[in-house]
């Protein structure tokens, strides 16, 4: 059923897997390289009868039903044999502890023809994006990659119907009707490797002429090139050649033309570059013509019909000018409303017009590009939109943006499938939850994350009951059969000897669970077909929990004062004392009890305000006072980041803590192991940890020496959903006071007892109703 890219039926290179059972040779495997030396493997099961190959409905068929999904990284299964079903209009949910493999398997949907067919476009929104030298808005406009080839195709015929120039017409129309034909004969080509019997024999001759055709339209194109930029080097020869500088004149003659002969000899030493360049254009396109036999006779037919300019050069530039714009309008692409369509999505992420329109993405910082890259998603709207960690560097309203537009404003045959730590964000938009654990894909259709939570518990929970009832079962027959057998040898009943034997091998080989994971009764040949018989032996296997995450936060020593310890008088800040602070006016009292939430949208100052109040930035008005022996503790946004920068190649966890603290190896992998980083994780290069792992190692390097109050500015980026929990769990848990910015609603609910809001005007406004409040206001202001 599933497919995948041409030559399918050959295993990747250097893959480890052998064939699986019921596997044939339909199974594909496409092996590409990833960062560093990681190979990354994939494969799924394909079909030639699957519906891609059939022209007449392919297009109508958008779900996607993957059999026997494998996914390897050096060597490591992260997936087998595992079973991918998305249907057309539900948003999932994608969970899985950090390490797992969430973000390998969403690249490897996204590459064209790997996993997903083709004919089904996907797009995957990753954590990080880097920017260029283009705005937002085209960024945006520039996603569509079917609109941009078709803009583009009408630009240079345009630009050649303006030139009123005969050759730019010809290579304009050249290269337009060969980008046409070259699609066909790549869409004929992926027919042909999904078909056999006539129906492939069909396509295949279709493709061969289609081939034959796209190849003779692009030898046309580059001859045209190639006369087009030789008349170009010439003609720039030709004008340097002009710019000669009359060097005979002297005297006061002389001086009075220097500024003029200067003037003249830079324009011919920038004549002079330019003509060289475009020589160096015409003779490499020259040199591609000569090799080329195809387009070496295209260049000598296409020689004899250059001369002036005829109305057939003009019919054939205005009748391919028309098709591109039919073509478009079939398509339902249009400039005007496309811009139209991704200034609306810009605007609702928090762009200003400056921003979107006239500022190259480069110069944004990340959290922007962050946005950009979202935005492009969402311009697009593939078949298969997927998200991983969106909410990254999100403010709470565009976050509350974004859960609107993708619950009511989405294409409804959109599969969207996200990976996301917040909860919040999951429960709003999704419809389904899968989860990733022990290389397989288990289904919980029809619940959001809350819902997910529970029925894992309870089914976790039926099932360590099921096992005890049956370890007491076990138990039971056990002492029956010891004390058949002892009955048996006091009286040499041999018979009764071998019947407790008997009993005992089927105590061993066949006794199990009565009831299987999903609360049927558990048949063997059914909820275990196609394992081993080794497999098979003792218990079923009682529902998987993904690994528990445990974070343990010291408390300082207690300081013997219980008012305030840390106060803002009046505080201004900024970073620019030229400018207008960015907040101003914080008056705020926090002591060994405080649990203060700040709310905001980026940009407003949220973290700004907290440096000052960590003490690594001077306020620009009013006073921060701190109790003299308080220690705090600042967790900034790049603080898991700065970890790399100072440090050796291959620094690990371990060598870290030895050599900022002075402690013993044992010492350190103690004290990194109450957050999570034990065993192997303690003795890993710093560069292989996730963001979530590198966020646990600075929360850890900050609790060496316990703080008495924990600032932590948006700790949630990058941590996994059982992170979350473990650092709200160990939060609540701290003897000390807290101060958190951060985007997810649940984690400040559950940490915090006061919160407050940067507004727009710089002030810090206090929530009577906490974060309800702040989001109801949002709400109401998205809404209109």
């Amino acid at each position: 059923m599933p497919l995948a890219s041409r030559g399918s039926s050959q295993r990747a290179a250097g893959s480890s897997r052998s064939r699986k059972k019921g596997a044939s040779a339909a199974s594909v495997a496409a092996n590409i390289l990833a960062s560093g030396e990681d190979c990354v493997t994939s494969s799924c099961q394909v079909s030639r009868f699957h519906t891609e190959a059939n022209e007449d409905y392919a297009s109508s068929a958008t779900g996607i039903d993957l059999k026997l999904v494998s996914v390897g990284v050096a060597g490591k299964e992260l997936l087998e044999d595992a079973t991918i079903t998305l249907l057309p209009g539900n948003r999932y949910g994608l969970m899985g502890a950090n390490g797992v493999g969430k973000t390998t398997l969403l690249r490897q949907l996204a590459i064209p023809g790997k996993l997903v067919p083709p004919h089904i476009g996907s797009l995957l929104v990753e954590q990080e994006d880097v920017g260029d030298d283009r705005t937002a808005l085209q960024t945006v406009v520039d996603a569509d990659e079917q609109l941009k080839e078709m803009l583009r195709r009408e630009s240079a015929l345009q630009d050649a119907e303006d030139s009123q120039d005969s050759l730019k017409a010809q290579s304009a129309v050249a290269r337009s009707r060969a980008a046409q034909l070259r699609a066909e004969a790549n869409r004929l080509g992926r027919l042909v490797d999904k078909t056999s019997g006539a129906r492939g024999q069909a396509h295949r001759m279709r493709w061969i002429e289609a081939k034959k055709m796209a190849d003779h339209a692009e030898a046309e194109s580059l001859a045209y090139d190639w006369f087009e930029a030789e008349r170009l080097a010439r003609n720039a020869e030709a004008a340097a050649g002009l710019q000669e500088v009359d060097r005979t004149t002297a005297g006061p003659a002389r001086e009075q033309q220097r500024p003029a002969l200067a003037f003249v000899a830079e324009k011919r030493t920038e004549a002079e570059s330019r003509a060289a360049d475009l020589r160096r254009q015409a003779d490499k396109l020259r040199e591609q013509v000569s090799a080329s036999k195809a387009a070496s006779e295209a260049a000598d037919s296409t020689e004899a019909r250059l001369g002036p300019a005829s109305d057939r050069v003009w019919d054939e530039l205005a009748d391919a000018l028309s098709a591109v714009r039919v073509e478009m309008a079939d398509a339902g692409k249009d400039r005007d409303e496309a811009q139209a369509r991704a200034s609306g999505i810009l605007t609702g992420l928090g762009f200003t017009e400056e921003m979107a329109s006239g500022t190259p993405t480069a110069r944004l910082s990340g959290g922007w590009r962050m946005r950009v890259a979202l935005a492009r998603a969402l311009f697009v709207c593939p078949a298969l939109l997927m998200l991983d960690e969106p909410t990254n560097h999100l403010d709470l309203p565009a976050i509350l943006w974004l859960e609107r537009w993708l619950t009511e404003e989405v294409d409804p045959g959109t599969i969207v499938l996200v990976v996301s730590h917040d909860r919040a964000f999951l429960d709003a938009v999704c419809t389904d939850t899968l989860r990733l654990v022990n290389r397989r894909i288990d289904y919980f259709l029809g619940m959001n994350f809350s819902a997910y939570a529970e029925a894992t518990e309870n089914l976790c929970a039926a099932a360590e009951r099921e096992q005890e009832s049956l370890d007491r079962r076990k138990k039971t027959m056990e002492k029956s059969i010891e004390a058949m057998a002892s009955k048996a040898r006091e009286s040499g009943d041999d018979k009764r000897l071998k019947q407790a034997a008997a009993r005992r091998r089927k105590l061993e080989e066949r006794m199990g669970l009565e009831h299987s994971a999903k609360g049927g009764r558990f048949k063997l040949n059914r909820d275990m077909a196609g394992l081993h018989n080794s497999a098979r032996l003792g218990s079923a296997e009682a529902p998987a929990l993904d690994p528990s995450v445990r974070l343990e936060l010291p408390s300082a020593e207690p300081l013997g004062y219980h008012g305030p310890v840390l106060q803002l008088d009046g505080v201004a800040v900024g970073w620019d004392a030229a400018r207008p602070p960015l907040v101003s006016g914080v008056t705020l009292d926090i002591d060994m009890a405080s649990r203060v939430g700040v709310l905001g949208r980026n940009g407003g100052g949220k973290s700004t305000l907290m440096a000052a109040v960590a003490g690594e930035l001077e306020p620009l008005a009013g006073e921060v006072r701190r109790h003299h022996n308080l220690r705090v503790g600042y967790f900034s946004q790049h603080h898991a980041d700065a970890l790399l920068s100072g440090s050796l190649p291959g620094t690990t966890p371990v060598e870290l803590a030895m050599r900022r603290f002075g402690a013993k190896e044992q010492e350190s992998r103690a004290f990194l192991a109450k957050f999570g980083l034990s065993g192997r994780l303690a003795v890993q290069p710093l560069g292989t940890l996730s963001g979530g792992q590198k966020a646990r190692l600075s929360l850890a390097l900050l609790f060496w020496s316990p703080p008495h109050i924990l600032l932590l500015d948006e700790p949630t980026n990058h941590l996994d959903v059982q992170t979350v929990s473990a650092l709200g769990r160990a939060l609540d848990a701290f003897d000390g006071g807290l101060v958190l910015i951060s985007h997810d609603r649940q984690l400040l609910s559950e940490v915090c007892s006061e919160f407050y809001s940067v507004t727009r005007t710089g002030r810090l406004k206090y929530l009577e109703d906490g974060v309800d409040q702040y989001v109801r206001s949002v709400t109401k202001r998205l809404q209109h």
